[in-house]
């Protein structure tokens, strides 16, 4: 079992590595202008040239439904009934330390790198907040599926984040790279927000063991009769 943990750690610490330098990558590329600004230019031509009539309304609907306040409203619905069953703060805990690390990384990047969307849209475009968002919120919730469904819930996981990005691109709302950026980061504030939610449920157990400890010494302190 020691040796399985190590090697997950192990694992987790090359796949953090990677999408690190593959969000780095990217950020290095907007602010100095590489070549990915050139091939997000070429990617928003292609995409617009000649569009099926039902892929527009489609990916509006689908941008529509990944609006990252309503789809956070949701996780945080589902962990806390998730929580309630299972008689456990865990789950409820995790979710919002979650929505909070992906909010405040989120828009500090939005506004550190100030990025202008394609024509038409604002000055906060990398990341994309909803692609971001999905990856996270995904995330979470096939975390929570239990047993056998879970292969399928991670599946589910990773189709519908590529399915939301793809339709802010069609819908002109962002840049490729912005997605791709959203798809490297959403992973790696997952992984934060759990380390964060270890910590701090360490923290808690600690802080119980040693009041029931205080407790027990004052029991013992006090005067037979």
């Amino acid at each position: 079992m020691v040796r399985g943990e190590a090697a997950r750690g192990r694992w987790r610490g090359w796949q953090v590595a990677l999408l690190s330098v593959g969000l780095l990558f990217l950020l290095e590329q907007v602010i100095f202008r590489g070549p990915i600004v050139r091939l997000d230019h070429a990617v928003r031509g292609w995409a617009h040239r000649k569009p099926l009539p039902v892929i527009g309304p489609v990916a509006q609907v689908v941008a529509d439904l990944a609006y990252p306040p309503f789809v956070l409203f949701l996780m945080l619905v589902v962990v806390a009934v998730v929580s309630a069953r299972r008689h456990s703060w865990r789950p409820l805990t995790g979710g919002v330390i979650t929505a909070v690390i992906l909010t405040v990384v989120v828009l500090a990047a939005k506004h550190l790198v100030g990025r202008t969307g394609p024509e038409g849209f604002g000055a906060l475009a990398w990341p994309s907040g909803h692609t971001t968002t999905a990856v996270v919120v995904c995330g979470v919730v096939a975390g929570l599926v239990p047993g056998k469904r879970r292969h399928l819930a991670a599946v589910v996981a990773v189709l519908l984040p590529i399915l939301v990005g793809v339709a802010m691109v069609l819908r002109n709302y962002h840049w490729a790279s912005d997605v791709l950026a959203g798809w490297l980061l959403g992973p790696l504030v997952l992984v934060l927000a759990q380390a964060a939610t270890k910590r701090l449920l360490e923290l808690r157990g600690v802080r119980r063991a040693e009041a029931r400890r205080s407790e027990q010494g004052r029991v013992a302190a006090r005067p037979q009769r």
